[in-house]
């Protein structure tokens, strides 16, 4: 595993063999998502299919995440700001889940829950040019198409969106502050899923 700072977060690529129970975990979504519990009425995705985990993928999850989250607290000052707590306090992956995105679906602008958020993508059915090259796309000033994007401010406190511009993004994950505003966009050149896996970290008080 490759670990990156991706100011304000932390990039990782990985192996796909290191995340072959998610893969295989995948493919019986995709073949029927009705055996597995919706996420739609709690996420913002403007989604068909996305089915929260149970404890053994969050589990896996949280085991494959810990370097990320490890090396975030020790390179950034963001956990150490956030004064909630006069003690202590473990932080847990407690939410997972997975998304198969369809052509033209889309995730607005959004935030999440918890003090850590991520995202892993397993599948990118598309190719970043063949998107960026569209028409209505190249002609913008801002193209978009099937991008991760998120919104950073700048010394003067205005706001900007910032493209998560990685050549391949398959079998790779983002691990960001919770409350980072962020949206996928949707795509355009493919007719297979987009594929991928989010969830959030909070401060588990212990009794």
């Amino acid at each position: 595993m490759e670990l990156e700072l991706k100011p304000p977060g932390v990039f990782a690529r990985f192996n796909r063999e290191d995340l072959k129970p998610l893969y295989d975990l995948a493919l019986k979504v995709e073949e029927d998502a009705t055996q597995y519990k919706s996420m739609n009425t709690r996420l913002a995705g403007n989604i068909k299919k996305q089915v929260v985990f149970d404890s053994y993928y969050k589990d896996f999850v949280s085991t494959l995440l810990d370097p990320l989250l490890k090396k975030h607290v020790s390179e950034f000052n963001y956990i150490k700001q956030q004064n909630y707590l006069d003690n202590d306090c473990p932080i847990e992956l407690t939410q997972a889940w997975m998304v198969l995105q369809e052509k033209y679906e889309f995730n607005p602008i959004h935030c999440h829950a918890g003090i850590f958020s991520f995202v892993i993508w397993l599948k990118i059915p598309y190719n970043m040019q063949d998107e960026l090259s569209l028409p209505f796309v190249a002609e913008s000033n801002t193209p978009s198409a099937g991008t991760f994007c998120y919104m950073m401010t700048d010394m003067l406190g205005r706001s900007h969106a910032q493209n998560l511009m990685v050549e391949d993004l398959e079998a790779c994950a983002f691990l960001f502050p919770s409350s980072m505003l962020h949206c996928v966009y949707p795509f355009y050149t493919s007719d297979e899923y987009r594929i991928s896996v989010a969830g959030n970290y909070q401060i588990v008080t212990v009794q």
